[in-house]
């Protein structure tokens, strides 16, 4: 993702690279404002800078980074949230990784989110039949079939057994 500073007379022209947590990556700009910075690093390092460095004003990286973080600040509100919202679900789904958690295909959560109901969803997905799911959770096919249907509401001992044969949370399938 990428931001564009743009630069008035005597400022620096700079464009923020974001990534894909929104945070800023890289700085991108002119090849001889780099120069420049370059030069005012060496000068700060006490390096002896040479004959044809460019003179006067050089502004110096605080001052550029200052200016890129403004921009940043100049974003329109909901772009800005658009980019916070887009980082929070790309970090959820780092951590879950990171811990091992199991992901799930865009399929099995469009029928989620359409009001399939989860127990049937997860048991579909995990290639059981009702009787199959019934045997892993220590319960009868005809109540597994009432519960899907919404017949019947299910104890939250039963539902808990089922949550764990679909080796998923409670809350996935409630």
């Amino acid at each position: 993702m990428t931001r564009h500073q743009n630069a008035t007379p005597g400022e620096t022209s700079v464009q923020i690279v974001l990534d894909r947590l929104g945070r800023p990556e890289y700085a991108l700009l002119p090849v001889e404002q780099f120069s420049a910075l370059v030069l005012l690093a060496r000068k700060g390092a006490g390096e002896a800078l040479p004959e044809n460095a460019p003179k006067g004003e050089i502004i110096g990286f605080d001052a550029m980074l200052d200016q890129a973080l403004e921009f940043l600040d100049r974003l329109p509100l909901p772009e800005r949230d658009e980019m916070t919202e887009e980082a929070a679900a790309i970090a959820a789904y780092d951590a879950a990784k990171e811990r091992g958690e199991e992901s799930f295909p865009a399929e099995l959560a469009c029928r989620l989110l359409d009001g399939d109901n989860p127990i049937k969803v997860y048991r579909q997905y995990r290639g059981l039949t009702q009787k199959g799911l019934a045997g892993k959770a220590g319960t009868k096919a005809a109540y597994i079939s009432q519960i899907e249907t919404g017949r019947r509401v299910g104890s939250t001992k039963t539902l808990r057994r089922v949550a764990k044969a679909l080796a998923v949370d409670l809350d996935d399938i409630v």
